[in-house]
């Protein structure tokens, strides 16, 4: 077997360059804390896809 294929996928992907510390740290929370983290972002996407709706509809020569 050769030596690339004992390393492990975090070894790998570190060695490719990726950034895993957010991985890291969200695997430190508790699934609880993981999913309420979740919903408060989907929370700020929405809110922004609102904020955006609302801007285009508020612009001149908007037919809407």
């Amino acid at each position: 077997m050769n030596e690339e294929k004992q390393k492990s996928a975090v070894e790998r992907a570190k060695e490719f360059g990726i950034d895993i510390s957010l991985v890291e740290e969200n695997l430190k929370r508790t699934p609880t804390e993981r999913v309420e983290a979740m919903l408060s972002m989907l929370e700020l996407v929405e809110e922004a896809r609102r904020a955006k709706s609302r801007r285009q509809h508020l612009q001149p020569g908007n037919k809407g």
